[in-house]
């Protein structure tokens, strides 16, 4: 299944796709997408039937102000298992893009995160959204590339290093959540029966 999600050329394409900006045509959002074309995303006013005859086209939803697809449409393209996934009006949803931008300072120590962006995701699944789950094994890729490629010192230690973080972010990922803020003070005992 994984060959499946990433042999598509669509991807990138969609995931860098501006969806929910204004048009060319200056009268709608954009919310098509085209996986033929691999183009950009246009509106429905733009939409010409002609030029996309027999195309498959899927429509991304807003939700939060950010795009997502619905689990019916995308689900049957790629595998989106291991993907975070929300309900929105009743329709259950993986977003696009990454839901935490770098920039922003993840202060919050949650158990289970996203493993390339920090998001909090829950504990079943390990991308916040696809545009997380590509890149990611994208950079799996390049790394393994580059380690068959030159063979030294300071790869095996920065190896040992990512390998010694891979294991840490699982640990803690298999960890009981608590919600106390703090420990208790002791050991509860019970009031004495009458």
């Amino acid at each position: 299944m994984e060959e499946k999600f990433f042999c598509q050329p669509w991807l990138v394409p969609m995931i860098n796709a501006q969806f929910y900006k204004a048009c060319e045509c200056d009268r709608s959002n954009r919310a098509f997408f085209c996986l033929e074309c691999k183009g950009l995303a246009y509106c429905q006013i733009c939409h010409n039937p002609s030029k996309h005859q027999d195309h498959k086209i899927i429509r991304a939803l807003k939700a939060s102000h950010k795009p997502g697809l619905e689990i019916e449409v995308i689900g049957k393209l790629i595998d989106v298992c291991d993907i975070q996934r929300y309900v929105i009006n009743s329709k259950q949803i993986v977003y696009i893009n990454q839901r935490q931008h770098e920039s922003q300072n993840n202060k919050e120590n949650y158990h289970y995160k996203c493993q390339r962006c920090g998001y909090k995701v829950d504990y079943k699944v390990k991308f916040c959204s696809i545009e997380c789950k590509v890149y990611s094994h994208m950079e799996l890729q390049q790394g393994l590339i580059a380690e068959d490629d030159e063979v030294s010192s300071s790869n095996d230690n920065n190896n040992n290093k990512a390998k010694k973080n891979f294991q840490e972010t699982k640990e803690t990922s298999q960890r009981p959540k608590s919600f106390r803020k703090r420990s208790r003070k002791g050991v509860p005992v019970r009031s004495p029966s009458k």
